[in-house]
Parts: C-alpha cells; structure tokens; sequence
C-alpha cells in the first residue's frame, strides 16, 4: 500500500481577488523574488503578474480565514467562529475534563434506584394530599 502525501500549499492573493496557488517551495522563491523588486512584472506559473497588485503571499489556513470573514463571520476572543447574526456566548470547557466518573457498585446502584423510587412516591404522596387540601 502506497500512500503520497501533497506538498505544503501557498497563494499568491491579488488585489482584484486572484488566487494562484502554488507549491511551498515554489511560492517561498516567488516571495524571494518579489522582495528584490527588480521587476515590476513576474513570470510565474504561466502568468505575467504586475508585483504592486500583489497583496501578499498566504497559507492556506489564512485564506480559509478570509473567505470566513468576507461571509460574515467573525472569531471571537476565544478562538471560537460565529455566523452573521450569532452572538458570542462565552465557551466552556467540556465536562468530561472537569468531573470524573463515579464508579459505584452494583449493591450502591441498587440502593441509590430504591432511595430515588421513595423520594417519588413521597413527592406523589405530598402533592395528592396538598390537592385535597390535606397537610401531611
């Protein structure tokens, strides 16, 4: 069984919205050459581009980002991402790592069921009796 992995990916983004994605590598020499600005135009990937139409080079994690924002999403403070109209409401940690579970036996288990059976039919009582307007 063979498994390849994809090369690391990079964007090129432009100013009018173009994204031109490109190999790690290739987009880290591009970068290179972009900084020297002995050009004003660069050939990469096929294309002529002017270099002050470039907006900067991205990785794909920051991309995602932007298309969030340019939805209507925002992040909060927490890291979390809400839509258009949602309100943060502040995040919490899951249970599970606050509290851990309490291993009882199968004899506590059955006296924990019989004790809550008691309280019920004690509630019922309670509140029959309040209905006909008896006190217990």
């Amino acid at each position: 069984m063979t498994s390849s992995l994809a090369k690391p990916q990079m964007v090129i983004y432009m100013r009018n919205g173009v994204e031109i994605w490109l190999d790690e590598e290739k987009a880290i020499m591009f970068g290179e050459d972009w900084a020297k600005e002995t050009n004003k135009r660069i050939f990469i990937e096929g294309r002529f581009l002017n270099t002050v139409d470039i907006v900067g080079i991205f990785k794909p994690t920051d991309m995602e980002d932007l298309k969030k924002r340019k939805d209507g999403w925002f992040k909060c403070n927490k890291g979390f991402w809400h839509g258009k109209n949602e309100e943060c409401r502040g995040h919490r940690e899951p249970e599970t790592d606050k509290y851990e579970k309490m291993q009882i036996s199968e004899e506590q288990s059955l006296k924990n069921t019989e004790s809550i059976k008691k309280l019920r039919q004690d509630f019922i009582v309670q509140n029959s009796l309040e209905e006909l307007g008896w006190k217990k």
